[in-house]
């Protein structure tokens, strides 16, 4: 298993060797010989991660993925996704919901049309403890639910084509939410908003074929940017097309005053929005990075963003803290692909990442929840244990860490 921050080595030039001759040599020899094997030891330690893996339920056994997450306080949580099948079926089984309390997370019953055979949940927004807006597809529907502080309910199941990609709630009377739907006139995706003014929601379409919008953020809610494959600008009354790109996510802490990510040919990438213009702001360079989301508190100079690297494989988190991105480790689940979905940070200081990890070769997915107060892996006891060698007398001394064990957005999603 790959780990971006913990390897087992074995250092052979850094090993104690210990020439035995004469009897000494002779005598273990022959203990060799009578065993059938020579053993080769090695001391078990831990590496230190910044964003460290808290446990997350399960609605099935197997096909689980978080997508989105959104925190209003320290204790205060709630990540959505999908549960029952792959995330990279067309067709997932239901909704899937769960609640954080500062300590654990556990299951919310969410709800699934009848209509619909197959839901999914790809993003939510908390404007308070007992307001979140949920957002989705049903089926190849749009999906949106409301959760109460105690109970969720079907806000908006459009029987239209279309899924819901992301959704913003400044205020628990103000919302945006984004998606796409196939135009079938067209042959193409087409993006089109959902805007709630606390009575209804208001749908708007924009025709431009083949572009797609993944994330939208709103700060205060007469002012959003969302962006994809296109860049659109929301003032409370109209929307107007920025530009394009391939952004996957965005947030803002005010007015012309956002973060969004993606990647580009070097990887993952970040850029700032003033009003008129994107800034490319530096980053690490980590090969095979993308990253997913990004959740500011402040201003952007308080930033943190989750994705994957190494092609999918291990779990991505990078964080500004005072104009300069970096790289930080966090950990990996699983035998196969690791991917942080959604992050949400709080003036508390909690970020809260989710998403999903993959087994191989039987390509089943499972929840993955990371936040960084949960601090790094338990040490594992310095023991030396063992590794036949049979019919070597040769021994070896080297020091070994432990492994941490280790989603792109679902395709109808984006």
């Amino acid at each position: 298993m790959k780990s971006e921050a913990i390897f087992s080595a074995l250092d052979p030039g850094g090993s104690a060797r210990r020439v035995v001759r004469g009897r000494a040599f002779r005598c273990l020899m022959a203990i060799a010989i009578v065993a059938g094997a020579c053993c080769l030891f090695v001391t078990a330690g831990a590496d230190q991660v910044t964003f460290g893996i808290v446990p997350s339920p399960d609605n099935w056994a197997l096909g689980d993925s978080l997508a989105g997450v959104s925190c209003v306080s320290a204790d205060m949580c709630v990540a959505v996704g999908t549960t029952g099948d792959d995330p990279y079926q067309e067709n997932a089984s239901g909704t899937l919901a769960e609640l954080w309390n500062g300590s654990e997370w556990s299951l919310s019953p969410s709800l699934n049309p009848e209509f619909a055979k197959g839901n999914s949940f790809s993003g939510v927004s908390c404007p308070a403890v007992d307001d979140c807006v949920a957002v989705g597809s049903a089926e190849g529907s749009p999906l949106v639910e409301t959760w109460n502080g105690s109970t969720w309910s079907v806000s908006l199941a459009d029987e239209n084509s279309g899924g819901l990609a992301s959704v913003s709630c400044p205020d628990v009377n103000d919302c945006v939410a984004v998606g796409s739907f196939l135009d079938r006139s067209y042959g193409a995706y087409v993006s089109f908003a959902e805007v709630w003014n606390g009575l209804q929601w208001t749908q708007y379409d924009f025709f431009y074929p083949g572009y797609q919008l993944n994330s939208v953020s709103c700060a205060p809610a007469s002012n959003c940017l969302a962006v994809g494959s296109i860049v659109e600008s929301w003032n409370g009354s109209f929307w107007n097309q920025i530009g394009t790109g391939e952004f996957n996510g965005v947030s803002c802490v005010a007015v012309n005053d956002c973060d969004v990510t993606g990647e580009d040919a070097q990887g993952a990438d970040i850029e700032s929005w003033d009003g008129s213009s994107f800034t490319d702001v530096p980053v690490a360079e980590v090969p095979g990075s993308d990253l997913f989301s990004v959740s500011c508190v402040g201003s952007l100079d308080n930033c943190t963003a989750a994705g994957t690297s190494d092609e999918g494989v291990q779990t991505l988190v990078e964080t500004d803290t005072g104009g300069a991105w970096s790289t930080v480790s966090s950990a990996n689940e699983g035998t196969g692909e690791a991917q942080l979905q959604g992050i949400s940070c709080t003036d508390a200081g909690l970020c809260e990442a989710v998403g999903y990890y993959r087994d191989e070769p039987s390509g089943d997915t499972q929840t993955l929840a990371e936040n960084n107060l949960a601090g790094p892996p338990a040490e594992t006891p310095e023991v030396p244990y063992a590794v036949a060698l049979p019919f070597f007398g040769l021994a070896a001394w080297g020091v070994s860490t432990t492994s941490v064990r280790r989603r792109k957005r679902q395709p109808d999603s984006r």
